[in-house]
């Protein structure tokens, strides 16, 4: 049998539907014949007993079964590993391309399995039907039926009223879209299910498909975010979805342009609720890649390419991408380009400076970002190359993709950032040496355009007090970080305190009064100091370790580590 392990080299040079037979095959459910069993006229629990009892499976049958999986069906039969991650629209668009090898019982419970639930209510706004049960492990409270009826009307009426996007066709006689409510069990937020062969085709020649949602009865457990804002922000993304297969189009190469939209779409409609943050590290850790062939799960991190983009140039700079994609080229990377060299830029230049804004988060925020939870990043996480003085290091430069290098250590870090250009026909190579530590010096042999910026440090002197800081039980004691030696405070100073894992612990905002030591333990003679009591922002005090402190003044800023010792 085949192991996930000695498969995954050739993931990357598969497209989907092959990269989610190449996971079948390497799960327990290992495909062992060519006509599925799925293909006999059975119920949904006769096939699950027949599976049980080691009959032979297809591909075919793999897929089905992770797709019931990931719509909380099949729980007796061992779990199929698939790469979709919260959303699984990716597996069931595979799923309905071999519908047809499927007996009519299983690919109507599992392919259009709304059909199998009790009740249906409409939304206030007559646009969604809404399907459920009131019992049994599918069931769902009356406050929450009532929610996802209004989130679904708030999605339509931002994504399609507000911000542009093309109406989707209804797919169903009733002329509504349908949501359903089923309990999906850990992980899967949510699901959009295509229906059958494509109705059509956009300009450029992307399929298009009627669709239905599935998504969670309740997510109680097993969700990073949970209850009624991780059903908001699945509602948002899965009719997204919806309106990309009906109004768009799609081929296999685009999951990552989908799914960074998608997600993109959880971000603009419930900013409180910053699940997007737990799927950023899978894309810094890859920025070396090809954009559109970000590893894993790293294209739901991708949204914040698309926040930075919207920020920067308006919303509408997305829909305009996606207008692009279906009626002129089915390529969204040269979508990208194409569009924003209508701002007098293209994508090299953009992703350039999107890669230093990224650097510039986590325990080396500036400040100010682009980004609204930049203190939330996960800076350890982004990909880079650390220079040695003198030493030259060689990179290949792949198309579409970013590199970033620093030099130097803590405050005497500076930084450079690659981008290569979205052309394909070539991969090129570089070579970046540090001369000293704030220098560099580059050399690139290639055909195409790179683009390329340098960020120097902004020093600041610190100090801090005392070292080793111990806490007792009773918490009364405080760090403190040295602000300023003159005689009047700062007028604009925060302080954010790190474990080393980079978990964001405290943060205390401009509005904070500073004190001024004048005791004579104070080692620096009565200057001005950030007090910190030892505490996280729920209160409860910080257990021993080493922490990361970074401090803005007066838009300047300073990071630093320390040590607490707990007294039990």
């Amino acid at each position: 049998m085949h192991t996930i392990a000695a498969l995954r080299p050739y993931f990357k040079q598969l497209p989907l539907a092959a990269l989610l037979l190449a996971v079948c095959l390497a799960s327990a459910a290992y495909a062992q014949k060519t006509k599925p069993l799925a293909s006999e006229p059975l119920t949904v629990s006769q096939y699950e007993g027949k599976v049980l009892s080691g009959s032979l499976l297809s591909h075919e049958d793999s897929i089905l079964i992770a797709l019931g999986q990931a719509k909380g069906m099949f729980s007796s039969l061992p779990a199929i590993a698939v790469p979709y991650g919260k959303c699984g629209t990716e597996l069931a668009f595979a799923a309905n391309a071999t519908r047809d090898k499927f007996s009519k019982p299983l690919r109507t419970a599992i392919l259009q399995s709304a059909a199998l639930l009790s009740d249906s209510v409409v939304s206030p706004s007559g646009k969604f039907t809404i399907y459920f049960d009131k019992s049994g492990v599918n069931a769902i409270t009356d406050e929450y039926l009532d929610s996802v009826k209004h989130f679904a009307d708030e999605a339509y009426q931002l994504e399609i009223v507000e911000l542009g996007y093309a109406k989707p066709p209804y797919g169903f006689a009733d002329s509504t879209w349908h949501i359903e409510l089923r309990n999906l069990g850990a992980g899967t937020y949510g699901v959009t299910n295509a229906i059958g062969n494509p109705f059509g085709s956009s300009p450029s020649g992307l399929s298009k498909y009627y669709s239905y949602v599935t998504i969670d009865n309740n997510f109680d457990t097993g969700y990073t975010t949970l209850g009624l804002d991780a059903a908001r922000i699945t509602i948002f993304h899965e009719f997204h979805h919806v309106i990309q297969y009906g109004s768009y189009g799609t081929n296999l190469l685009d999951v990552a342009f989908r799914e960074m939209t998608a997600v993109w779409f959880e971000m603009r409609s419930t900013p409180w609720a910053p699940d997007y943050i737990q799927y950023v590290p899978s894309y810094t850790g890859h920025f070396d890649e090809s954009f559109d062939h970000i590893e894993n799960i790293g294209y739901y991190g991708q949204c914040i390419w698309m926040q930075y983009l919207s920020r920067k140039f308006g919303d509408d700079i997305l829909r305009k991408v996606w207008d692009f994609f279906a009626d002129k080229h089915a390529d969204f990377l040269i979508g990208f380009d194409s569009i924003l060299a209508q701002e007098n830029t293209n994508f090299c230049s953009e992703y350039k400076r999107f890669g230093t804004a990224v650097y510039y988060t986590g325990r080396n925020f500036q400040g100010t970002s682009i980004f609204p939870d930049a203190r939330k990043f996960n800076q350890d996480a982004i990909r880079r190359i650390v220079l040695t003085p003198n030493v030259d290091t060689s990179i290949q430069a792949l198309p579409a993709s970013l590199n970033i290098f620093t030099c130097g250590y803590g405050k005497d870090t500076s930084v450079i950032v690659i981008s290569r250009s979205t052309d394909r026909a070539y991969t090129s190579d570089a070579s970046v040496t540090s001369k000293t530590v704030l220098t560099f010096q580059d050399s690139f042999q290639f055909p195409e355009t790179f683009c390329d910026t340098i960020s120097l440090p902004i020093l600041v002197a610190t100090k801090i007090f005392p070292q080793p800081f111990i806490i007792s039980p009773s918490g009364d004691a405080a760090l403190n970080i040295l602000v300023s030696t003159d005689s009047k405070p700062p007028a604009d100073v925060s302080l954010s305190i790190y474990g080393l894992d980079n978990t964001l612990m405290r943060h205390f905002d401009r509005s904070f009064s500073l004190s001024k030591q004048t005791q004579a333990a104070d080692p620096f003679g009565g200057s001005w100091y950030v007090e910190w009591d030892g505490r996280d922002d729920t209160g409860r005090l910080a257990p021993s370790g080493i922490y990361q402190y970074s401090l803005e003044i007066n838009g300047q800023r300073e990071n630093g580590k320390f040590v607490v010792l707990r007294k039990n």
